[in-house]
């Protein structure tokens, strides 16, 4: 994870991305992913990361964002959907917990998208998505804009 390395980094957005390997694998809606997402995508985690859980879990633990997230120290703003089955709600609430767990983390703030999945869908989710990132920009670096 980049925000690791705050000193090279001022802030940044999550949107809809994977929080956690390792239980995600063994999830219903992973399973189902793995099984009948799109096959571009149904051999992407293990390329991703050198094997199945059972073949190298070392490497599922280690590269967790959900693990390294007490580390962050540079704002982070989270963006996800209430009907994401590719990476539940659940997981960007933890990470959320986890960041704020560091007396020393930046502000870490979390939008939820009612009845969005993964990948915004409708025009309106899409445009809030936008503004609410410009504004978080604005504010976490303190630039003045226009009407957001």
């Amino acid at each position: 994870m980049l925000l690791l390395r705050s000193f090279r980094f001022g802030c940044s957005r999550k949107r809809y991305s994977q929080g956690e390997f390792f239980g995600w694998f063994f999830s219903p809606s992973a399973l189902t992913f793995l099984v009948f997402g799109p096959q571009f995508e149904s051999q992407y985690l293990f390329n991703l990361l050198g094997g199945t859980p059972e073949e190298v879990p070392k490497n599922y633990s280690e590269r967790s964002p959900l693990n390294k997230a007490a580390q962050i120290t540079a704002p982070l703003l989270l963006l996800q959907g209430t009907e994401d089955k590719i990476v539940p709600e659940a997981q960007a609430t933890l990470m959320l917990e986890k960041i704020r767990s560091n007396p020393n983390a930046g502000k870490c703030e979390i939008i939820i998208f009612e009845g969005e999945g993964h990948g915004f869908r409708s025009r309106d989710s899409r445009k809030r998505a936008m503004e609410e990132e410009l504004k978080w920009y604005r504010d976490t670096w303190s630039i003045e804009g226009g009407k957001v």
